[in-house]
């Protein structure tokens, strides 16, 4: 019988149970499920911790087996179709950076470039992932919280070695650390963090599943977000929370809710500064965010806007070429000052800098599309909520950022958009095969309504 295990019948492993939501005795569909799952989420924890891995290897090793694993992913989900809007972003991006190659050569940048813009977009983006699936990858994904607040506390207590280096930042005219913890980054630990905790706000408030794991999962990444000082990640954690609580709660009442939530979570904020003596760095942090006039990294961000806005201007067609600007692949020897760094400082004006006005215009286009449907579809549809809030948070953080350029941000942005822009799909169809059905439905006719 259904649901029931046969003699000798294969059953699912515990681990495989985590990453997949199993039913059944279908053993080669649950392998070949699991085995999507586990390629990816390899390649994220080689991502997460690249820095380690380089402090080990002395390359870039993390970068090669992340490309490897997405190769094999491409290769054994082949048979998966992506939509008209993956597409449309697939053929813009590909036939710009095809000119680019003839026009301006290769370089390692611009190879570097091309896995965030275009491969790991053509490989995440063809809806590889269920909604649930997707969900399950980030349940299991969410345990590098734990050894990322186990570094960030070895550095509090003032340990430094390879693997624990700290950053400096200037806030209210004063310059305090950064904690990068294992990931060699305070804006990585952030970007990271702010990811595992609306994982895990998600399963915990909406869910409502494997409470004590994720209410540990929460705290830690709240902590490490907190002490990587990371304004971005503030931002993202901000945004996708309340995407979030908007649906969990999407009553009268649940208002109610949402602002005992912020008002807990705000309120144990300020408590955590007042114990460990940090109201002087967090709070003044935190507000500077909107800072365009005194804090020295806005006014910083608004000088690279319009100098990106300059160069758009000069180079309105082809741009200046992909892997140009930016970070990304660069030794931090290279840019000592940061007012000499080549920089847009926002996804959507760095990807009109460098691949030209049309190719900028289709890519706000095709993102946007999809982010302000997917805030339509899930006041609806529950099962997109996490890719929701994750698309939502990396979308307008893209404003004034560039956090998808990194491997792991595109691979996590660019599954959220292939499940959403599939389930879009498939409403659409929906919906106009309901409209075709009802046109032919003898009861659509006036004349044959039936009677009350």
């Amino acid at each position: 019988m259904e649901g029931q295990g046969c003699p000798g019948s294969l059953q699912a492993l515990p681990w495989q149970r985590a990453l997949i939501s199993y039913s059944g005795n279908d053993y080669l569909n649950m392998t070949v499920k699991t085995l999507k799952l586990t390629l990816l989420l390899l390649a994220l924890m080689a991502v997460t911790y690249a820095w380690p891995l380089r402090v080990i290897s002395g390359t870039k090793v993390a970068y090669v087996i992340m490309g490897g694993l997405l190769v094999v992913l491409a290769v054994a989900t082949a048979q998966k179709k992506g939509t008209v809007w993956l597409y449309t972003y697939i053929v813009a991006m590909g036939g710009a950076s095809l000119l680019h190659l003839g026009l301006f050569g290769p370089s390692d940048y611009f190879w570097l470039s091309m896995a965030s813009y275009l491969a790991i977009p053509l490989i995440c983006g063809r809806n590889v992932l269920t909604p649930e699936q997707f969900d399950r990858l980030m349940l299991v994904l969410s345990v590098v919280a734990f050894p990322n607040l186990v570094g960030l506390v070895a550095q509090l207590y003032g340990h430094h070695s390879a693997f624990l280096v700290d950053e400096f930042t200037m806030t209210a005219s004063e310059v305090h650390v950064r904690y990068t913890s294992f990931v060699g980054g305070a804006l990585a630990l952030g970007m990271i963090s702010t990811i595992t905790a609306l994982s895990s706000a998600y399963w915990l408030l909406a869910r409502q599943q494997y409470r004590v794991y994720n209410a540990l999962i929460f705290i830690a990444s709240i902590i490490c977000v907190y002490f990587s000082y990371s304004r971005r990640g503030y931002v993202i954690l901000a945004l996708g929370l309340l995407v979030i609580l908007w649906r969990t709660y999407y009553s009268p009442l649940g208002i109610r809710k949402m602002l005992l939530a912020a008002f807990l979570l705000v309120g144990a904020t300020f408590l955590v500064a007042i114990l460990l003596d940090d109201v002087g760095n967090i709070f003044p942090r935190v507000l500077s965010i909107y800072d365009f006039q005194n804090d020295p990294g806005n006014v910083l961000r608004v000088v690279k806007w319009l100098e990106a806005l300059n160069t758009i201007a000069e180079h309105p067609l082809l741009g200046v070429g992909f892997g140009v600007s930016g970070t990304l692949g660069r030794d931090p020897s290279e840019f000592l000052d940061a007012d000499d760094i080549f920089s847009a400082e926002s996804y959507y004006l760095q990807v009109a800098m460098e691949g030209g006005v049309l190719v900028g215009a289709i890519v706000l286009f095709v993102m946007g599309k999809v982010v302000f449907g997917s805030l339509k579809c899930v006041r609806h549809d529950h099962q997109t909520l996490l890719t929701t809030s994750i698309l939502v948070s990396l979308a307008f953080e893209s404003i004034a950022g560039t956090a998808i350029t990194s491997p792991l941000m595109a691979i996590l942005f660019w599954l959220a958009y292939g499940i959403n822009s599939s389930v879009l799909a498939k409403n659409v169809r929906y919906a106009q095969e309901r409209v075709q059905y009802d046109r032919a439905s003898p009861q659509s006719s006036g004349n044959n309504r039936p009677s009350i």
